[in-house]
This record gives C-alpha cells, structure tokens and sequence, in this order.
C-alpha cells in the first residue's frame, strides 16, 4: 500500500491512493473517496479541486517520484523497449489461425510469448440462438502504429516533434567506403 504524508486527512490521503491506482484518473478517485457523489459534473469539479490543493499535489508527485525512481534501471528500460517492440512485430497470425474460411483463436500455449505482451485483451462470449449457441472469443491486441511510434522515437529514427502525417526519417551514418584503407594484394 502506498503511504501517504499524515498531515492530510483520511479522504484526501485515500483520493491520492486511488488516483495513482487508477492511473491518473481523478473522478474515479474522487467517487471512490465520496461514493454519495452522484453528479458527474459535481465530482469532476470536485476532484479538479483536489488536485490543484498544494499538499496533494505535492504527495501525488512524491509518491510518483518514487515509483520512478525504481522503475529507472536498465533492467526496467531494457523490458519497456522490449514489451514495445513486442507489440510492434507481433502479426494478427500469431494469435489466429484461417481456418475454413473461419478465424480460430490459437490455444494459449501456442501463441509465441512476444506475442501475448502484444494482446490487450481477451473476451468470451455466448449467445443463445435458434440454431445453437454461438460462442465467439474476441482478441483485441494493443496498438501497432503506437508501439511502431515510441519504438521509432526511441531508437531516434523520428524526432519527437512531428506534426500529424509528418515523420521525418533520420538516415543512418553509414562509414564511407573511400575512407576505408585499401587491401594490399
């Protein structure tokens, strides 16, 4: 459990807890401190509030600062990059098979391990009709383009201010081959 400084009262320690938990999200901080709060409206001004107060402010940044902070080693860095390029290479092929004319999700264990970081998320459903019941697996995979992006950004193939639609492509410094010295026979 994150700890939370002890000058901020009970609701304000949990609303910092549950906006780091729910990734920045301040209304579902916000309903989970005040669940009476049935307003939409009200709760986003409210947690808006919140997040301006200076004592909060300052223990949400705290509290990031330090989950960063061990999430700053090469090892981590190293499992980003590769949890990117895992999504970025992986081919819907991997995860589905054609199989007479119909796609068939694969079986778990047949699904390359790079492949399933790129999987999103999985959803089964069942439907009962007049002929049966259908039974369907939806497999959503995490965006490609997105993950192609931070990967280009991160190996500084693309710079990070593009405008939409423009990449600019840094070619790459290849030596020249009337510097290299000459073979001798």
């Amino acid at each position: 459990m994150l700890k939370v400084k002890n000058e901020l009262n009970p609701r304000q320690q949990m609303f910092i807890r549950e906006y780091i938990n729910n990734c920045g999200n301040a209304y579902r901080a916000y309903i989970a401190c005040y669940p009476s709060v049935k307003n939409r409206a009200v709760a986003d001004v409210n947690a808006s509030r919140m997040l301006r107060n200076a004592k909060i402010k300052e223990a949400i940044e705290a509290l990031y600062a330090k989950f960063w902070k061990e999430k700053d080693t090469e090892l981590e860095k190293s499992k980003t990059f590769q949890m990117i390029h895992a999504i970025g290479c992986t081919n819907i092929a991997d995860v589905v098979d054609l199989e007479t004319g119909t796609l068939k999700v694969k079986d778990l264990s047949e699904i390359p391990p790079m492949a399933l970081e790129a999987i999103q998320a999985i959803e089964y459903t069942e439907k009962n009709t007049e002929h049966g019941t259908d039974k369907n697996i939806k497999v959503k995979l995490h965006p490609k383009l997105q993950a192609l992006e931070l990967r280009a950004k991160i190996q500084k193939i693309i710079s990070d201010n593009i405008e939409a639609g423009d990449i600019v492509i840094v070619p790459a410094i290849r030596p020249n081959r009337l510097d290299r010295p000459k073979k001798e026979d």
